[in-house]
């Protein structure tokens, strides 16, 4: 995967997920709330559930360990990050200003998921 910047590292604040599509809200992630999963099913908190049919309901989850965001891809459409997509049940790292989408970029707009990694 193409990453920009260092690894997240445990700094005190966590880590935040900026919404790059207007409507969806950002996610930030502590030692208070230090995981949320996102996908249009039930189990997903509110401010990370979407509509779209595309999107799993349970799609990825996004999680502070040890000092590092992770991501994990529990999808059948895929979850990206920087435009590549993540193998089906990986857990990879994210980095400081990487791009996580839910859908591929050619997905309709309207139903596009797209935050931006910040640390």
């Amino acid at each position: 995967l193409v990453s920009s910047g260092p690894p997240a590292e445990a700094n005190g604040l966590g880590a935040e997920l900026v919404a790059r599509r207007p409507g969806h809200d950002d996610l930030r992630l502590c030692a208070a709330h230090p995981a949320y999963t996102l996908g249009r099913g039930p189990a997903c908190a509110q401010l990370c559930r979407f509509t779209s049919r595309l999107i799993s309901l349970q799609h990825c989850r996004v999680e502070l360990v040890d000092g590092q965001l992770l991501l994990t891809d529990l999808s059948t459409n895929g979850t990206f990050v920087n435009g590549t997509r993540i193998p089906p049940g990986a857990r990879v790292p994210l980095r400081h200003l990487d791009e996580l989408a839910l859908l591929p970029a050619d997905a309709p707009a309207a139903d596009a998921v797209v935050y931006q990694v910040r640390l």
